[in-house]
């Protein structure tokens, strides 16, 4: 049985706009997993609606990234296999500083910030989805945007300003810390 994985389509460079797809991608790149990649840009054809979507087999199937890498663990595609402890829990903490630093300006680049969102995300979903859902699916995803980042951040669209300056100033330190730490190195950890 093949392991799948039905993404989002690509495009700017990419081989996929969407961040999920990319991580789990590339988790599979690094542990060997012999996924079969399948753009389809139709997330209604998933079992819970969303992409990416992970399958192996008719009866398994994940769309969270923690779900679909503990199952690929478990089949033996590992990419933290060769790793110490300290450079697992150093893995963690990354992980966390591009969750919480810059995963929101992420989102705010293309969901938030009228003018990408005018010229360039939402043109392209309203370009792969189908009557009807290109009218209302992009917006759906700008909505869920917003509200993750006023969570995240306390501010409100009142204070798209100082909302823009905070996001900017966590994702250049967030870079910068990464930046400090690979250094010279071509890999965060040892040599590919």
């Amino acid at each position: 049985m093949d392991m799948s994985l039905e993404t989002w389509d690509g495009d700017w460079g990419l081989p996929s706009v969407d961040l999920f797809s990319l991580q789990i991608m590339a988790y599979a790149k690094f542990s060997g997993a012999p996924l079969k990649l399948n753009k389809t840009n139709k997330p209604w054809h998933s079992p819970n609606g969303q992409l990416p979507m992970f399958r192996h087999g008719p009866k398994i199937s994940f769309s969270r990234f923690g779900d679909i890498t503990a199952y690929l663990r478990g089949q033996n595609y590992n990419a933290d296999f060769d790793l110490t402890k300290k450079q697992c829990s150093d893995i963690v903490a990354y992980s966390s500083l591009l969750r919480d630093k810059l995963y929101p300006a992420i989102l705010y680049v293309l969901w938030v910030d009228s003018r990408n969102y005018t010229e360039l995300t939402r043109p392209w979903y309203t370009k792969v989805l189908p009557f009807p859902l290109k009218h209302f699916l992009p917006g759906y995803f700008q909505k869920k945007a917003q509200k993750t980042i006023y969570n995240f951040t306390g501010y409100d669209e009142l204070e798209k300003e100082k909302m823009e300056n905070f996001l900017f100033k966590e994702a250049q330190e967030c870079l910068t810390r990464l930046s400090h730490r690979l250094g010279e190195d071509e890999f965060y950890f040892g040599k590919k």
